[in-house]
């Protein structure tokens, strides 16, 4: 899973990107970025859910998005 930013791209920011596999948890990645962010599981045959963060320059979150349900099965 990749978060891109589109703002603030200027200055290194803090971004957490997160990817959940049903059956198997979560790995998250997070620091500081100027462009993006990825994290990578194993998911063969399996569900799964994401969700990213982006922080402005001030530690405020300023963006938040992803898949709060199981999907991508298979």
């Amino acid at each position: 899973m990749a978060l891109i930013k589109s703002t603030n791209t200027h200055t290194s920011t803090r971004v957490k990107a997160t990817l959940h596999v049903k059956g198997a948890g979560g790995k998250s990645a997070a620091g500081r970025t100027r462009s993006y962010a990825t994290v990578t599981r194993s998911a063969a045959g399996r569900c799964v859910m994401y969700s990213g963060e982006i922080y402005n320059a001030g530690g405020t979150k300023v963006a938040r998005g992803g898949r709060g349900y199981w999907a991508n099965c298979g």
